[in-house]
């Protein structure tokens, strides 16, 4: 290491200025590379350079160099993906800045030109950052069927290719690149975020990432024609040790249309791996007026099955056929298939329901995902494909209709589903789509969507009203829920495309052993401010917005909502208008919001008229503002409120009635009065109520009903929940497993600690206690009732889940008789004691075979006509009835209906003595 002259100990800065600087020169081996080490610290900067060449030290790969600089400060580590593509290095510059951890160095590759790799690290994670220019050309001439087709050469120039990394191994993919078409060259570039820009020399195109079992593939939207041959879009895939590169393109030959979807070449980009071709789809379309035919095919592997997936479409004039359908097979081999058919075709009707088209479809070991909410209806593929809109539109080709569809329509084994639609106008003014969807085999769904549009005068480009309406209503039995929402889309407007409409409704009940049982909502538009419900649909108010010109607004919304805790309503309307510094506005708004016994409410009322304006000149700064306003507050009960008047500078509060104090605890009476009312059969009121199932019952002679105790079952049930049960005098406490040991309360009662017993006693007609076996049915019931203390009413959660609020009575268990005896029972000494084995010997004695009985006719007929009746039987039966109180009579009717399956079954083989 030598250090270097003066001179070298100051640099001069941009501006002129010179800096105090050292500079050191050495040469230095890491491992077996030896590099040229410069060092270059000053006040504010330190950083280490170094160079390397192979031909003084020997080849190098990324692997071995992350090797080498293991456990120093210039450690890195390779991801999986670069280091498939074994490149080997011919010359390193390298840098390390010290202050910002950032280390970067540039390479020249023995097979792909130049290679520049940068990496730093923030406060979160590494990111890597990999060019490689790469200065290549890759013919698509030779390629299947464009190939052959085009007539001219087609080819592909990667200048570079940039792969950023940063916490995972997928990589952002960039390029610069042109595609040849003959003698015209097209610029492109692919860019790393999903956003296009125009640029100077250069079209820089849509991206878009479609995933695939491989990867993600960067999809550029060329579409440029060259006479008869048409690109319209082109992918890259960056794999282990390869490129892949996509082409879906056509060509027209007069009527006649053909594409190629998905065609592909893949170039290694190390030694072992060959050039591939391969073709994903193709579609045909002939189109001459009137008729228009198109069909197509296109092959996917999704969640390792592959699916086939086909169009065709027939249309004349105003009559249009399409069907689509996709095949594949499960693992084991099992078909998954679905098919789906539309028909637009003017069928007739009354002017309420005039029927424009129809659609249904079926499907085999596949599913469907359903919208999550009323604004993807339109977007579903199935509702796409008939009114348009969402990702289907009518450019698009049959394979990307059908990817569209296979992303919803989903292989799964033993789920099929069936779906019936019906497109019609009503007056001419609405038009709309109504689908029925039924999901069943592992789960059962049943849903409904529609769309529905309204456009004054109808026909017209620029209408006066236009509003779109989605609808979705799913049961679902297995989840324990029932929903309907709708919503008006981003694209109604009312008099002006200004001024849009919007809002939603929802209604949503839960039940079975859903975990929010007993809970449901309704609400048009929303929620009151701060309200917040986790499992609640979210809403967006009713109203409009409209900009009547950049400077004025007007704006007005609505909401109301009702919960089994409380119900509000709300609506504010206002107008600004701002130029500059100055605004201007009024405004209204109107609050109600009211919860059950105890009984309590609040009402608002307020306007507000005023005007700002902002000084920011010198020497100060400051907003004026004037406001005239008044709101009128109102609760109870006891009934009270204020009046708020501001004025300018002057504000006052006027107070009338009593004041906002604590709310009165009911009794006993009232409380039960109001909330714990059931209706029983002689229109009395009870707070118990008591089911028998089991067999038939028979009316006795009291006119009760009697039931077997084998089987009866008795649910008891109470408004009340309880904390204990006793059942027939052995108290027992809850179990902590199954139920919600959390104390309860009674809030309208003011009771912080509430305590309940369930107790139930079966007897004889002696009065003496019966054992039986007790289950528990646990339900949810209102915080606002049972808490211990006034809940939160904006809180996340309004019931107190698995609550005892019943027992489930059934007879004990019957003994069984005849069992063997235990294991172990009988002594096998004593058994044996007084037992002599001895060999037994004997002599088999010769005899003649017996001859089988020969029966006139079928002996099994003569048996079926004679077993039912028979009078030596009935005589002897007849005696023993007499003498010892016996059946008289045997049914053997059972019998001779039977014989095969009794007399030439199978025989049944069990232990002496067990049940069966």
């Amino acid at each position: 290491m030598k250090e270097l002259p003066a001179a070298g100990r100051s640099r001069k800065e941009e501006n002129g200025t010179l800096t105090s600087h050292i500079c050191l020169e050495a040469d230095a081996s890491i491992g077996k590379l030896h590099f040229k080490i410069s060092y270059i610290a000053g006040k504010e900067h330190k950083e280490l350079v170094g160079t390397w060449n192979s031909k003084e030290s020997g080849n190098c790969s990324l692997s071995l160099l992350s090797g080498e600089l293991e456990n120093t400060p210039l450690s890195f580590q390779v991801p999986e993906l670069i280091t498939g593509y074994g490149l080997a290095i011919k010359e390193l510059r390298f840098g390390y800045i010290f202050e910002a951890g950032e280390f970067s160095f540039r390479l020249s590759t023995t097979e792909y030109g130049a290679l520049s790799v940068s990496t730093r690290k923030d406060a979160k994670q590494r990111e890597f950052t990999f060019k490689l220019e790469l200065g290549m050309k890759l013919s698509l001439s030779a390629m299947p069927l464009i190939g052959e087709c085009s007539g001219c050469d087609m080819a592909v120039e990667l200048d570079w290719l940039s792969l950023k990394l940063r916490g995972s191994q997928k990589a952002a993919l960039s390029a610069c690149l042109a595609f040849l078409l003959g003698s015209t060259r097209i610029p492109l570039s692919l860019p790393e975020n999903n956003y296009s820009q125009e640029t100077s020399g250069s079209r820089e195109l849509q991206n878009r990432g479609e995933k695939t079992e491989d990867g993600d593939v960067k999809w550029l939207d060329v579409k440029k024609s060259l006479g008869p041959v048409r690109l319209s879009r082109l992918g890259f895939l960056l794999g282990e040790g390869s490129i892949t590169v996509y082409v879906d393109a056509g060509f027209t030959l007069s009527i006649l249309m053909f594409e190629v979807l998905g065609l592909y070449v893949t170039v290694p980009m190390k030694k072992g791996i060959s050039v591939a071709f391969g073709i994903q789809g193709m579609t045909v379309s002939i189109h001459k007026e009137p008729l228009s035919i198109s069909g197509g095919l296109y092959i996917t592997r999704e969640k390792g099955v592959e699916l086939y997936t086909g169009e065709l479409s027939v249309q004349v004039k105003n009559f249009q056929l399409t069907a689509v359908g996709s095949y594949g097979k499960l693992p084991g081999s099992e078909a998954s298939f679905f098919a789906y058919l539309m028909l637009r075709y003017p069928l007739g009707g009354p002017p309420a329901f005039y029927v424009t088209g129809i659609a249904g479809g079926f499907g085999y070991n596949r599913t469907i995902l359903l919208p999550s909410k009323a604004e993807e209806v339109r977007s579903f593929p199935f509702v796409a494909a008939v009114m348009g809109g969402g990702t289907l539109t009518e450019k698009m080709t049959p394979a990307q209709v059908l990817k569209e569809m296979n992303a919803s329509i989903v292989p799964c084994k033993g789920q099929f589903f069936a779906a019936a639609g019906i497109r019609f106008t009503s007056f001419g003014l609405l038009d709309s789509f109504l689908l029925l969807n039924v999901v069943w085999g592992n789960e059962l769904k049943i849903a409904l969507m529609g769309v529905s549009t309204l456009s004054l005068p109808p026909g017209e480009s620029k209408p006066f009203v236009y509003a779109e309406l989605s609808l979705l209503a799913v049961i679902s039995p297995a989840v324990g829920e029932i929903s309907i929402s709708g919503a008006l889309s981003s694209q109604s407007f009312l008099m002006d495309r200004n001024c849009r409409l919007q809002g939603g409704f929802a209604f949503v009940t839960w039940f079975g052993n859903n975990e929010h049982s007993g809970d449901f909502v309704l609400t048009l538009g929303g929620y009151k401010e701060g309200f917040y419900v986790a499992h609640y649909p979210k809403v967006d108010r009713i109203g409009i917005k409209w900009n009547i010109d950049k400077n004025l607004v007007l704006s007005a919304s609505f909401y109301f909502a009702l919960t089994p805790s409380c119900v509000m309503l709300g609506g504010n309307a206002s107008i600004t208008y701002e130029w500059g510094r100055l605004r201007a506005w009024f405004q209204a708004r109107l609050e109600f919001y009211m919860k059950w016994k105890p009984f309590a409410y609040e009402f608002y009322v307020g306007i507000s008229l005023g005007a700002s304006f902002r000084w920011d000149f010198f020497p100060f700064y400051r907003t004026f503002t004037l406001e005239l306003g008044a709101s009128l507050n109102c609760y109870g009960p006891p009934f009270g409120g204020n009046v708020h008047i501001s004025w300018f500078i002057i504000s006052f509060t006027i107070s009338f009635g009593a004041g906002k104090g604590g709310e009165k605890a009911l009794n006993w009476e009232e409380f039960s009065e109001a909330f714990l009312k059931a209706e029983s059969d002689n229109n009395g009121r009870k707070i118990l109520s008591v089911q028998a199932s089991g067999d038939s019952p028979v009316k006795g002679a009291d006119g009760l009903s009697w039931y077997s105790t084998d089987r009866l079952v008795l649910e008891i049930k109470s408004l009340l929940p309880a904390t204990a049960v006793s059942v027939s005098g052995k108290e027992k406490d809850l179990v902590p497993e199954t139920g919600n040991t959390e104390p309860l309360g009674v809030v309208p009662m003011r009771i912080e600690t509430f305590t309940s017993v369930m107790k139930a006693e079966v007897t004889d007609n002696a009065g003496r206690i019966q054992d039986v076996r007790a289950e528990w049915i646990y339900g949810n019931i209102p915080k606002a009732l049972w808490d211990t203390k006034t809940p939160d009413p904006y809180g996340s959660e309004g019931l107190k889940k698995d609550q005892l609020l019943g027992i489930r009575l059934k007879a004990p268990e019957p003994k069984v008789l005849n069992r063997l005896p235990q294991k172990g029972y009988y002594s096998m000494a004593v058994l044996c004691e007084n037992e002599r084995l001895e060999p037994l010997y004997f002599t088999w004695p010769e005899s003649k075979p017996v001859e089988p009985k020969v029966y006139p006719g079928d002996v099994l007929k003569q048996i079926e006509r004679t077993i039912a009746v028979n009078e030596k039987r009935s005589g002897i039966l007849k005696q023993l009835s007499e003498n010892y109180g016996t059946a008289e009579k045997a049914d053997m009717e059972n019998w001779g209906g039977n014989l095969e399956e009794i007399l030439l079954g199978e025989p049944v083989l069990s232990a002496m003595g067990s049940e069966r």
